[in-house]
């Protein structure tokens, strides 16, 4: 048996600030002659407004994330392999079933014998190269997924 006692807090952020800004008259009216062909078709457009959009840019970001989970409890596990130098390689997995919500465990890794209790279990903290994998689907999974309509748009919106 491995007793599962795993505890995450993961807490990160960034920031970031951005500015550029040129000031330029010179070829203003004549920039490649779209200045001309603009005004043409827009002639409410200024020149000097258009140039400033163009040579100001400031952007301003920032994010935060925090995480913390924590999950408890206990799997029997087999062993799959010994290794050579007496070490076991166990694995295991556990579905449960609560209102419609399916739930699945996994976990695998390397044991020492010593580290087995006298009720033969083993705390994951002692697992080396552990693999702890907690996962659900069902009627709640799915009303915490975004819908793929509004993953598609925030993917492809440039703003």
């Amino acid at each position: 048996m491995i007793r599962i006692e795993e505890h995450a807090d993961a807490r990160g952020g960034a920031s970031t600030s951005l500015s550029r800004q040129s000031d330029r008259d010179s070829g203003v009216k004549e920039f490649l002659g779209l200045v001309q062909v603009i005004q043409a078709q827009a002639p409410e457009v200024d020149p000097a407004t258009l140039w400033k959009l163009m040579s100001d840019y400031e952007f301003s970001g920032s994010g935060k994330t925090s995480r913390a989970g924590s999950l408890s409890g206990s799997i029997g596990v087999r062993v799959k392999k010994e290794m050579p130098n007496g070490d076991l390689y166990v694995e295991g997995t556990k579905i449960v079933m609560i209102n419609h919500e399916e739930y699945h465990l996994y976990i695998s890794g390397v044991i020492r014998p010593a580290d087995i209790q006298e009720d033969n279990s083993v705390s994951s903290a002692l697992v080396a190269d552990a693999r702890v994998e907690f996962t659900g689907r069902g009627d709640i999974e799915e009303q915490t997924q975004q819908g793929w309509l509004s993953w598609f748009l925030n993917k492809i919106n440039p703003f």
